[in-house]
Formats: structure tokens, sequence, C-alpha cells
């Protein structure tokens, strides 16, 4: 069974973090969310934080964990690759219209290709994938650096992301196979799904890793509530701009 930690009692809320970091990432928005309203279910990917010791990156144990908790209607945030497991898991569950689905810093494809240019150099990701077995604390380092860049609050942000995730341990195998997963994963039609639930968008226009051309595009092809395109913020806007997305969340249940 998936490991995760629950904060808080009322309205489920689950939280899926990114690329080798842990749901911890997600402390200091959860700490500005009223607490009353959400019982936020932090759930860390195979392969990293409480689970870094999962040998395999298998969506159905988090389905696994939702039903098996009778967790029958839910709202959901997803960061980054955490935003497409997050679609991949609605897409497998019957849920209603009553479901909101907050998508940070995310985007249905990671990789340019030929008939996509709202994403990054597949080389990008390929030099991450060759350095992450010789010094992996090293590149998950560069990687925070790269989340962080551009952001008007940088500093901090780092700051925050060493405090919450701090040093964890990781299974490297799943972060290769994580990986892989970005580079070669084309959710465009899975992330149709979105027309079903009350979808919001997160995102920074700074964000190195996933191009705001990226958010622009799916405001314009999906059914998308509301967005929230921050200035000067960079991957992890949750963390620079914290007030600002707290808000904007609370303010969907409003």
């Amino acid at each position: 069974m998936i490991k995760y930690k629950k904060i808080g009692s009322g309205r489920p809320f689950l939280f899926i973090h990114g690329w080798g970091m842990n749901s911890n990432i997600f402390f200091p928005l959860i700490d500005s969310l009223n607490k009353r309203k959400h019982e936020c279910i932090m759930i860390d990917l195979p392969g990293m934080g409480l689970n870094s010791d999962c040998s395999d990156m298998n969506i159905e144990m988090i389905i696994e964990l939702i039903e098996k908790n009778k967790i029958e209607e839910f709202d959901i945030l997803g960061w980054s690759f955490g935003g497409q497991v997050a679609v991949k898991i609605l897409n497998q569950i019957k849920l209603n219209e009553n479901n909101k689905i907050f998508l940070v810093s995310s985007t249905p494809k990671f990789i340019n290709e030929k008939q996509w240019h709202c994403g990054v150099d597949e080389n990008i990701f390929l030099k991450f994938s060759n350095e992450l077995s010789k010094n992996p604390n090293k590149t998950i380092r560069k990687f925070i650096a790269l989340q962080t860049y551009n952001s008007e609050h940088s500093k901090g942000a780092i700051e925050k992301l060493i405090k919450n995730v701090g040093e964890q341990k990781l299974n490297l195998d799943i972060l290769h196979k994580h990986l892989e997963l970005m580079m070669e994963d084309d959710l465009r039609e899975i992330f149709e799904i979105l027309s079903r639930f009350k979808t919001y968008l997160i995102a920074g226009k700074e964000d190195y890793i996933v191009p705001v051309e990226s958010q622009y595009y799916m405001l314009d092809q999906y059914a998308i509530e509301k967005s929230l395109i921050i200035d000067k913020a960079g991957h992890i806007p949750f963390l620079s701009h914290t007030e600002l997305c707290k808000n904007f969340i609370e303010e969907t249940y409003e």
C-alpha cells in the first residue's frame, strides 16, 4: 500500500508532487489553506519520500489508496509531473463535475517535437538522466535551481524547498523511469477529460521547465474554469508566491 500523510479535516484534497521531490514541498501552501475546509492528503510518488522503497511507478497504487479509503468525492492538485499523474488518475476513476482539479506548472507534454513547441528541448531531460546516476544529490540541487530560475523570490523559494523536502531517500531506478515518462508521454488527448471537471491552472510566466506557452495552449484547447498566471514566478509558484496561490485556491470555494 502506498504511504501518505493527512493534515486537517473536511473535504478530501489530494496533493501530488513532481519529479525528484516529495509531498513535503506542499507544506507552505497547506499551512496557508483553511484546514477546516480540507482534509489534505499528501501522496509521495513511488521512488520518493515515504515511498522511496517502491519498486515501480504504478498509478493503480494511488487509485487503490483512493478506493480503499472510500474517497468518493475529492479535489486534487498536481504539480509539474504530478499534474500528469493527477489527470491519469481522473481518467481511470468515475467522478462527477463537483470534483476540482488544480494543475500547477503542468503540461500535457514536456518535450518539444515538430507538432509541439510548448515544451523544452529533450537534451535538458537527457542531461538530468545521465547525471542522475553519477551524482544524484548534485543533480537534484541543479533541478531545484532550474525550478526557481528567473523567479522574483527565488532565494526564498529555494529556502522553503530545502527546508521542507530536505535530504530524502531516492530510488534512482524509479527516478529514471519518471524521466522517461516525462520525455515520452503525450497526453494531449487524455487532457480532454478536463472538460468533465472544474479545472484551474496555476503557473509562472518565467517557468524554465514548463514554458508558459503550454498554459496558453491549455486555456485555448480545454475547458478551464479559471487561471492564475503569475509574473516573475518560476516552476514552483506556490513557494515563491504562496499567498497568491492560496487566495486563488480558496476563492474557488467561495
